[in-house]
C-alpha cells in the first residue's frame, strides 16, 4: 500500500512543479501581441445569391429504372452518364436509350444477378467537342 502512496505522491508532486515553472517562469507562454479582428457584414442574398426555388417542382425521372448513375455529360441536347451494372445510356427527354453495355462477367463470378458482378462503371464522362 505505500508503494501505491509513494508513486500517488510523487505524480502529485512532479505535476505541481510543472505547474509552477509554466506560470511562473517569465515568457512561458511567450508574450504575444494580438492584432484587432473585425468580422465583415454577410453578403445580401440577392443577384446570384439570392433565394430561388428552381428545384421545388421538379420530376423524377427514371425512378427504380436506374442504379447509380455518375459522370454526366450533355452532346447534342441529350445526357449521357454511367450505370452502375456497366451500361452507358443517354437520356433524350423522357426516353432512356441504351449506348453501349461496358459489363463483362468473369469466370469467376458465376453469378447471374449483374449487381453482384465486378463490372466496369463508367465514370467521368466527358464532352471533348467531337463529332
Amino acid at each position: 500500500m505505500s508503494a501505491c502512496c509513494s508513486w500517488l505522491f510523487r505524480r502529485l508532486f512532479e505535476g505541481a512543479v510543472v505547474f509552477c515553472v509554466l506560470v511562473f517562469l517569465p515568457g512561458i507562454p511567450p508574450q504575444m501581441s494580438f492584432t484587432a479582428f473585425s468580422v465583415t457584414e454577410p453578403v445580401e442574398l440577392k443577384g446570384v445569391f439570392a433565394v430561388n426555388d428552381k428545384l421545388d417542382g421538379i420530376e423524377k425521372l427514371f425512378n427504380q429504372e436506374i442504379k447509380g448513375p455518375e459522370g454526366f455529360a450533355i452532346f447534342d441536347g441529350a445526357v449521357y452518364t454511367g450505370l452502375k451494372g456497366g451500361r452507358l445510356v443517354k437520356v433524350v427527354g423522357d426516353t432512356l436509350v441504351d449506348v453501349a453495355d461496358l459489363s463483362h462477367p468473369c469466370a469467376a463470378y458465376p453469378s447471374s444477378n449483374i449487381d453482384e458482378v465486378p463490372t466496369f462503371v463508367p465514370s467521368g464522362l466527358r464532352n471533348q467537342g467531337l463529332n
